[in-house]
């Protein structure tokens, strides 16, 4: 099993760093959007994207894929996120952690995954295990 295998998770994986961890003078201004706590929605689809990605790359490369192998990826995409949040919080200038935008993130993954399950010849494999 090789990890270009996994070339969306790596793609996304490095979008979301990217995303999460330049400074917040960096990222770039939108004027005309004026949407309350739209940061919010941004977690919320890197992380729905991430676990999809992350799921979609597991159902193509792993002809068996067993829960607890499901289970962890998605635990360690979790785990990711409150990590991001605390380095955003102590190290990165102009940034801060909250726990509503690790919500966010954890509500992105959770509809990832069910949107996962529901559109994809996955949820077969998953009801006959």
């Amino acid at each position: 099993m090789t990890i270009i295998k996994f070339y969306k998770t790596i793609i996304v994986l490095m979008l979301v760093l990217l995303l999460s961890l330049l400074p917040a003078d960096t990222a770039p201004k939108i004027k005309f959007i004026n949407i309350p706590n739209l940061d919010k929605l941004i977690h919320f689809f890197m992380y729905f994207f991430f676990s999809s990605a992350s799921l979609i790359d597991i159902k193509n490369n792993i002809k068996y894929p067993r829960k607890l192998l499901i289970f962890l990826v998605i635990l360690t995409i979790a785990i990711i996120g409150g990590i991001i949040e605390i380095i955003q919080a102590n190290f990165i200038f102009g940034r801060s952690g909250s726990w509503f935008d690790l919500l966010a993130n954890i509500l992105g993954i959770t509809f990832g995954i069910i949107i996962f399950y529901k559109t994809s010849i996955f949820a077969k494999f998953h009801q006959d295990s």
